[in-house]
């Protein structure tokens, strides 16, 4: 029985020797509803708490179950009411867990996941930090509270001291979703509509909800199998990975692991050989999976760059002096700093000027190809080929050629959302100017006017062919303009300042309208997300941070990587603090012309190679914007590369193409779930433990 269901849901994919990821059958609907709301209810209320705790063990969220669960858990009581729920229905619920599950405005490097709130935890560790014991009392009262006030002993965001800070990051962050919203929109427009770029990664999502959504219709098809296989591979890992340390940390000093969390660190046992060098194996499984769904040719590049910039540059650097900082017997951690700060910072932006340029220059010859193409089309129109639709007849929409969107997509004003993202631009302008008078005000104009725009579309372009970004063309711009400008004091660093990358937003769109969703139940849904966010991070953060100090033996990953980042920031904090001497140590000793030069002509010689060799340029721009990445982290993409190339021979490239994002979104659910089983056993016996004393 269950095979004749199998057939009859894939049938019609077989007949053709076809695997086709989105169906054509899809129409778009606007699925903001009930469900949505009760959706993101139910993982604000059960599923956040374990995202921030494990991002604190292990560095990841709940890894998709905050997504992939509420999803199921929908699913299964819809079944039960013999109610069958829409694809679309399905994707917007996805993103409701997603808007509630966020990664903080520090980064997900700190495992700091969702919102403002997550930043002031950061933010405490920092100011009382050992290193910035004569700059913590100049940072001001609306970053953090200043260790005077004693409110880090209580340990609590229920203090009045917390209010100037919470209100400031709150508005700030309002601002910042307008801002995303209304550009990521005018991104999409462009990139999506008007280039036509493919967006690899944004089929995961949506091939996980249609995995789902065949499930709920009784089908049962490929999709459904491909997912329930990815998830049985995450619980699997989320057992040895999560659930053992997690577990453990309750009833031992020192939590359990029988992987080390984040990685294997192997750059002692090279330093014989390779002095200086960095090697180790992450040892999560998302690199692994990141490499199957991406171009192979993108996971050899950042393997190769890795290799020459961590591995092959660092003993050369060693055996002439010119890594100063480092010292034998050195692990991952401090090794990474002194590669940093005495070499990749010079060389990087080396690199990245022509990464970032060479994004542009492609970049430049694709629209201008694609506007020629689009002039034959229109020229030869009267021979049956039809011209290509534009959204006006006249002006700069016009000579762009920017395509009429669907008429059912649910498409916004681009004239609103211009006057909207300008609007939230000036308004945070003005803060900045409020907050750090001494700061230019037309600096922070030109960063959210000018150049944020632009970077963001180098960004979205990038997102829309690779999957990933690229670097910026002009590399540590902020820092930099930072310090030229003259500014002397530490407050500019907290500041608001508008130099954002709205690039990735154009992703979420993407996968809306691969799913048929309307997009004004994205705002609905950010809306409602946003507020929920607020009020639930704040009580979290702090029942979270009542239990214990944050971070401690209880979470590995944040003991492990927070004091490379203090570190890293206390450097770029001297740098314009009047009393300190980093000033001069960093325009002397860090900017060094010679790496600068040896980055731009290294990445230009393999420019010239890659090109003469007939590579695809897409190896070669992971090739240069991998030189600083982590071995760590380049050879699980590696190894997922091969996984694929093998699997391609087997299933045929096409098929494989389209099982891999879906494996990927269940192995997310499976390694989530299991995850955060174990996270809501250790914080309510966290939560139980001090009141049997």
């Amino acid at each position: 029985m269950a095979d004749e269901k199998r057939t009859a849901a894939d049938g019609a994919e077989r007949a053709t020797g076809e695997i086709n990821l989105i169906p054509a059958d899809l129409k778009y609907e606007d699925s903001f509803s009930i469900n949505t709301v009760l959706a993101a209810l139910f993982v604000g209320l059960i599923m956040l708490p374990g995202a921030m705790y494990m991002g604190l063990v292990a560095g990841v969220g709940l890894g998709g179950a905050a997504e992939w669960v509420t999803v199921i858990l929908f699913l299964e009581v819809a079944r039960r009411i013999f109610v069958t729920m829409r694809a679309q229905e399905i994707m917007l619920i996805y993103w409701a867990a997603a808007g509630i599950i966020g990664v903080s405005g520090v980064g997900g490097s700190l495992g700091l996941f969702n919102g403002s709130f997550s930043l002031f935890i950061w933010e405490q560790y920092l100011i009382q930090h050992p290193l910035l014991k004569n700059l913590a009392p100049k940072i001001p009262d609306w970053v953090v509270p200043a260790s005077s006030t004693g409110v880090y002993a209580l340990r609590t965001f229920f203090h009045k001291a917390w209010v100037m800070p919470v209100l400031v990051g709150m508005v700030v962050a309002l601002l910042y979703r307008v801002n995303s919203v209304t550009l990521g929109y005018l991104l999409f427009r462009t990139t999506a509509d008007a280039e036509r770029l493919p967006f690899p990664m944004a089929k995961i999502n949506v091939g996980g909800t249609l995995a789902l959504a065949e499930s709920s219709s009784g089908r049962e098809g490929w999709r459904w199998r491909v997912f329930s296989i990815g998830a049985m591979i995450g619980v699997g890992w989320g057992l040895v990975y999560v659930v053992v340390p997690v577990l453990t940390s309750v009833i031992a000093p020192q939590p359990i692991m029988l992987l080390p969390i984040p990685w294997i660190d192997l750059t002692q046992a090279i330093h014989a050989f390779l002095p200086g060098a960095l090697l180790g194996l992450s040892t999560g499984l998302w690199g692994v999976f990141f490499g199957m769904v991406l171009p192979a040719e993108i996971a050899w590049g950042s393997v190769a760059g890795s290799m020459i910039g961590c591995i092959l540059i660092p003993p050369i650097l060693v055996m002439n002096g010119m890594l100063p900082d480092w010292k034998p017997g050195f692990t991952t951690i401090p090794t990474s700093f002194a590669l940093y700060w005495n070499f990749q910072i010079s060389f990087g932006i080396g690199v990245a000027l022509v990464f970032g340029w060479g994004g542009i220059a492609m970049m430049v010859k694709q629209v201008l190809k694609e506007r020629r193409a689009r002039r034959m089309a229109e020229a030869t129109a009267d021979y049956g080929l039809a011209p290509v639709p534009v959204v006006e007849k006249r002006g700069l929409l016009h000579r762009l050629r920017l395509p009429s969107p669907p008429p059912d997509r649910g498409d916004f004003n681009p004239g609103m959302c211009l006057i909207l993202w300008a609007g939230s631009v000036l308004i945070i302008v003005l803060i900045v100017r409020i907050l750090v008078p001494e700061f230019p005000v037309w600096i922070a104009a030109v960063f959210g006017l000018i150049w944020s725009p632009l970077n963001s579309y180098i960004t979205a372009r990038m997102v829309g062919i690779t999957g990933s970004s690229s670097g910026s063309p002009f590399p540590f711009l902020r820092e930099m303009t930072f310090i030229l400008s003259g500014y002397k004091g530490v407050a500019l660093w907290f500041a608001p300042v508008p130099l954002y990358d709205h690039g990735w937003e154009v992703s979420t769109y993407k996968s809306l309208e691969l799913a048929k969703v309307k997009f004004i139940s994205l705002v609905k849904l950010i809306t409602l997300t946003t507020f929920l966010v607020i009020i639930l991070s704040f009580l979290y953060w702090s029942v979270i941070w009542k239990l214990g100090p944050i971070p401690s033996a209880s979470y590995p990953f944040a003991q492990k990587m927070w004091p490379l980042w203090a570190q890293n920031q206390y450097v770029w904090l001297s740098i314009t603090d009047p009393l300190s001497p980093q000033r001069d140590y960093f325009i002397h000793q860090v900017l060094n012309y010679k790496f600068i030069l040896a980055g731009f002509g290294l990445s230009l010689a393999l420019w010239g190679a890659t090109s003469l060799a007939r590579l695809p340029y897409l190896f070669f721009f992971s090739l240069i914007g991998s030189m600083t990445m982590w071995p760590h982290d380049a050879i699980p993409m590696a190894i997922g590369a091969l996984i694929g190339i093998r699997m391609g021979r087997k299933y045929g490239n096409e098929t494989w193409q389209a099982y891999t994002p879906i494996l990927s979104a269940g192995f997310a659910c499976g390694m989530g779930l299991i995850g955060m089983v174990a996270v809501a056993i250790t914080l309510m016996a966290r939560a139980v433990t001090p009141l049997l004393y």
